[in-house]
């Protein structure tokens, strides 16, 4: 009996892993696949893990916590939105926050590691495709171009991915006791992926790039001459390499200075439109500032300020700015519990002493600068990522910790 028992308990264990590294090894290249695993393991964690372990995880951690509770202000919203259809699309995009301690609760220490290098594999696999269609080898699939060779998502999403990844890279290049070969692949692979960073369109994985490209200098080479040395040579020589040699960043450079200088006489550029958008969202804030309009009510009062403040604008459903559509949209209590969130994960960071402890610092930095350009935890593929190193970065976080 006791043998059955214990062979019913590896299987569960092989497919509970075999599901999380099917999600991680999806994450950058298949909406509709890594959904279909994502409810798989819903559906694994329901019939065959603990039920109580939400429960524990908002009682205990604090980052879930502020997690669940700024959903919940979110589905309080409902209440004085006047378009409840649009607040449910809304609403729903965030839910998937709310599988965060089922994945907590799924990944084992053991797994960590092998579930971080299969998401680097997985982003090495699709940048060896973009360079593919970007050399014409083969023809371009999905989403990708010549110009701007992003072959499973946008150049949106796909570039905050490139920089999150090659932040990864200089990581286990500097902490990983690995072979040679290993090390070599991961210097190859670093620097290949930056040449596909800039011959690509986002520009806000392009600037993730150099903040955490600065933030590992000081992490991995300490506070010193040479650090300071590459911070202030090496990385702007970067920059210029990258301007001087590829068309596309070059080109999409000079647009954004040329759209910020000419922002009065054309506001309806990528950079112009972005400067409207919040400009209009502030205004709603201003109006609305404790409760918001609702969830599903921004479509709307955006209309209604674009047509008094900016009639030639278009109008947009969401301001590229997670910060400011959180606040508009459900109020200043959203907005701070919203915050809470990453200065949590900050603080774990500074306090917890283990082997991850730099990218547990870096993953908010990144998420916090990327989200001034777009409201990334709407969008699956990024929404996903903070599910996935979330689980594995802060399921030990305590509120002891925190106050302490």
């Amino acid at each position: 009996m006791y043998n059955f028992l214990n062979k019913i308990e590896l299987e569960k264990n092989t497919i509970r892993k075999s599901l999380l590294i099917l999600f991680f090894a999806t994450l950058p290249n298949s909406v509709a696949i890594n959904n279909i695993i994502f409810f798989l393991i819903i559906f694994y964690w329901i019939f065959f893990e603990d039920k109580k372990a939400i429960i524990k995880s908002i009682k205990t951690n604090p980052f879930v916590f502020f997690i669940y509770l700024f959903v919940g202000i979110l589905f309080i919203s409902l209440l004085w939105t006047s378009n409840i259809k649009w607040g449910i699309h809304i609403l729903n995009k965030e839910l998937m926050l709310l599988s965060i301690p089922i994945f907590m609760n799924l990944i084992r220490k053991k797994d960590e590691n092998i579930l971080i290098k299969t998401y680097i594999i997985a982003m090495s696999i699709s940048e060896i495709i973009s360079y593919s269609v970007k050399l014409q080898i083969i023809q371009p699939i999905f989403h990708a171009t010549v110009y701007d060779p992003t072959p499973f998502m946008s150049h949106i999403s796909y570039t905050p991915f490139l920089a999150f990844t090659i932040y990864l890279l200089i990581y286990f290049l500097f902490t990983s006791k690995e072979t040679f070969l290993i090390k070599t692949l991961s210097i190859f692979f670093i620097i290949t992926m930056s040449i596909n960073l800039f011959i690509t369109g986002g520009r806000a994985g392009q600037v993730a790039f150099f903040i955490l490209l600065i933030l590992a200098v000081f992490q991995f080479l300490k506070f010193n001459l040479k650090s300071l040395s590459i911070v202030f040579f090496v990385i702007p020589a970067i920059f210029i390499t990258a301007y001087t040699t590829s068309k596309i960043f070059h080109n999409r450079v000079n647009l954004a200075i040329h759209n910020i200088t000419h922002f009065q006489k054309n506001k309806n550029t990528s950079v112009g439109l972005r400067i409207q958008f919040a400009k209009n969202t502030l205004e709603m804030i201003k109006e609305n500032p404790i409760l918001g309009v609702g969830i599903g009510d921004f479509p709307k009062e955006y209309k209604k300020i674009n047509k008094e403040y900016s009639p030639s604008s278009r109008v947009t459903v969401q301001p590229h700015d997670m910060y400011i559509f959180v606040w508009a949209q459900s109020g200043i209590f959203a907005f701070l519990s919203f915050i809470m969130i990453f200065i949590v994960q900050l603080i774990a960071a500074l306090k917890i002493k283990d082997k991850y402890k730099p990218i547990k610092m870096a993953f908010p930095l990144f998420f916090l600068i990327i989200m001034f350009s777009d409201s990334y935890l709407l969008g699956h593929f990024t929404t996903h990522l903070f599910i996935a190193f979330s689980s594995i970065l802060y399921k030990d976080i305590t509120w002891k910790l925190i106050k302490s």
